[in-house]
C-alpha cells in the first residue's frame, strides 16, 4: 500500500512537471512567432499588408518557407529547433 501511494504521488508530480514544461515550451514558441513572423503574417496568422495569412498550411510547407524564404520573406528567419517548433505550432492553428 505504501509503495502504491508513493508511486501515485511520483506519477502525479511527473505529470504536473511535464504539463508545466509543455506550457512553457508552447509560450516560448509563440514568442518566437510573435518576434519573427507576426509583423508580416499577423498575430492571428491571417496576414497583413506585408504578407498573406498562413492558417491551414501544413508543417512541411511552413518549415520549407522558413528555411528557404518565400517571395519577400528571407530564408532562415528562424533556424533549427525554433523553426521546427514554430512550423508545428502554426500548422496546428485552425
Amino acid at each position: 500500500m505504501k509503495k502504491t501511494v508513493i508511486l501515485l504521488v511520483f506519477t502525479f508530480a511527473l505529470v504536473a512537471c511535464q504539463s508545466e514544461a509543455t506550457i512553457l515550451q508552447e509560450n516560448e514558441t509563440i514568442t518566437f512567432y510573435n518576434k519573427n513572423c507576426a509583423g508580416c503574417h499577423g498575430l492571428e496568422l491571417n496576414g497583413t499588408g506585408l504578407a498573406g495569412g498562413i492558417r491551414n498550411l501544413n508543417k512541411k510547407d511552413i518549415l520549407d518557407s522558413i528555411n528557404n524564404g518565400e517571395e519577400n520573406m528571407p530564408a532562415n528567419i528562424l533556424t533549427g529547433e525554433s523553426a521546427k517548433r514554430v512550423a508545428l505550432w502554426v500548422s496546428k492553428q485552425k
